[in-house]
């Protein structure tokens, strides 16, 4: 420890306190969390402004969470002892070291150096002590730093561009499923010729959930929640169980040999299903599995992942996380819709149990009254959204392959940079 460092802890009372939370995978810091040095000069990594922090534990040292630390309450910190910390010499400049440790020759070879259980690895002191780094002149060094910061912000800053523009994309999706299951369609045709219609007013508001007079009834309705109190508003309701059948048949997976669906083979929000049929019908699953038919609404009942909604395209096995509900009185893509709906999510969200996994109960659920109007109209909701649904998602998955060759930009500009492959004095 430098004579500087020394003079610094003795003067320090509160410190920057550096969780792993607070190292972001863009070199971010986090400096808010403060603590009484007496809580952490002891049991913790110790930190100083100049230094370059790395983590050492997976999946952390691969998402690149690192960065070079400034800005700490007077100029000490200390940080999860799952950091590894850099000192740069004076021939090193710091920003430069920072560049070098987040290049992919580094975090690949510190990826195969790693040793430990899975789930618990860690790189080795020994490796990023014994990896060897150019070093340049200090003022090459500097302008190499100089032009990455310019050039991955630059990147980083299209980047968060489209990530906005993907919220947007999916903000508009979940206002245009709300719309059309509550509110119905504007001007769409029916079969009869050059007759137009608003779908809502077609039904109008008696049903359940209203009284004799159209009135709606929100003390009726399930909890009095949003869901009910907007459902009611256009098309008759019903109470889920009322339209579905809940399958209730369970098997230990190990015993069939029929496809298997789990949570992870189905995406949120698309309902698209993910999996190579040919591979899941192998699967092992020794927990107990659902059953269901093709046709069947597939539900995710636990919080994360409420917005996993597939329609079965075979029969098969799941998850016994799935509710999983034969319609009856409901077209299969228009329920899967209802289940998307905004309110409706949030409902659920709402009432879910448990402290480490909390999930939804058919209880609840199945008494949640939910718009119903016409099969024809069911149907025609249904249509509308699945076109403008795969326009949006279409958009999403295009901006997304955007984020990815960004991403993978960057990643090559800082390997190519570092290593000499570009001059950054004459670049800039």
């Amino acid at each position: 420890m430098s004579d500087k460092h020394r003079l610094l802890l003795s003067q320090a009372s509160n410190v920057t306190f550096l969780p792993m939370t607070a190292i972001g995978e863009q070199g971010g810091l986090d400096l808010s969390a403060v603590r009484d040095i007496e809580e952490v000069n002891s049991g913790y990594t110790q930190v100083f402004d100049g230094d370059v922090v790395i983590a050492k534990i997976t999946p952390c040292f691969e998402n690149g969470k690192g960065a070079l630390v400034s800005g700490m309450l007077g100029g000490v910190g200390f940080g999860t002892t799952e950091l590894h910390v850099l000192t740069p010499s004076s021939d090193l400049d710091g920003r430069f070291l920072y560049f070098i440790t987040v290049s992919t020759p580094f975090r690949q070879l510190g990826e195969a150096c790693m040793t430990g259980a899975a789930g618990q690895k860690r790189v080795p002191e020994e490796f990023v002590s014994n990896y060897r780094i150019p070093v340049p002149p200090i003022e090459q060094q500097r302008a190499i730093a100089a032009y990455l910061d310019r050039e991955t912000s630059r990147l980083d800053a299209l980047v968060a561009t489209k990530e906005r523009m993907l919220g947007l994309l999916a903000e508009k999706r979940r206002t245009l499923i709300t719309h059309a299951v509550t509110h119905g369609l504007e001007g769409t045709k029916t079969k009869e010729p050059e007759h137009q219609y608003r779908l809502a007013a077609i039904t109008g508001r008696a049903g359940h959930g209203s009284d004799a007079e159209g009135r709606v009834n929100h003390a009726a309705a399930w909890g009095d929640d949003r869901v009910s109190r907007q459902a009611s508003t256009f098309f008759p309701t019903k109470r889920l169980k009322h339209v579905v059948s809940l399958r209730r048949s369970r098997i230990v997976g190990s015993e069939h040999d029929s496809p298997y669906v789990g949570l992870e083979n189905i995406e949120s929000w698309t309902g698209k299903h993910l999996g190579n049929l040919a591979i899941t019908a192998n699967v092992q699953d020794t927990s107990l599995s659902n059953t269901f038919e093709s046709g069947d609404v597939l539900l995710g009942k636990l919080r994360p992942y409420l917005a996993k909604v597939w329609v079965a395209e075979f029969a098969g096995r799941s998850t016994a996380e799935f509710l999983v509900m034969k319609p009856i009185q409901v077209e299969a893509r228009f329920l899967r819709y209802v289940c998307l709906w905004r309110d409706f999510v949030e409902t659920v969200d709402a009432s879910t149990f448990g402290s480490k996994m909390p999930r939804a109960d058919w209880n609840f659920i199945g008494n949640m009254l939910i718009p119903v109007p016409t099969l024809q109209i069911q149907r025609a909701i249904a249509d509308f959204l699945d076109q403008a649904t795969a326009r949006l998602d279409a958009l999403s998955f295009a901006t997304k392959r955007t984020i990815e060759l960004l991403k993978e930009r960057r990643t090559a500009l800082i390997a190519a940079a570092v290593t000499g492959q570009i001059d950054a004095e004459q670049a800039a």
